[in-house]
């Protein structure tokens, strides 16, 4: 007989994450649902500072896609 999984951690606290913990938690299948997250509070990138400019947020938050639009005609 196989152990029976007992803990269970999502990774990422934005709108996936949370949806994703919720439905974990209702299942009520896991002892324990531990959320991962760089951030201290959660929201993802959804709930950036509104200081920052949204080309600032695109690079910074994803700089592989800095150049993107550089190849396209």
């Amino acid at each position: 007989m196989a152990a029976k999984i007992r803990r269970v951690a999502v990774i990422g606290a934005g709108p996936s994450g949370a949806i994703a913990t919720d439905a974990l938690i209702k299942e009520q299948a896991f002892d324990t649902v531990r959320v991962f997250d760089r951030r201290a509070e959660p929201g993802g990138t959804c709930c950036e500072p509104t200081s920052l400019t949204p080309r600032w947020t695109h690079t910074y938050f994803y700089p592989s896609l800095l150049n993107i639009h550089d190849n396209t005609l």
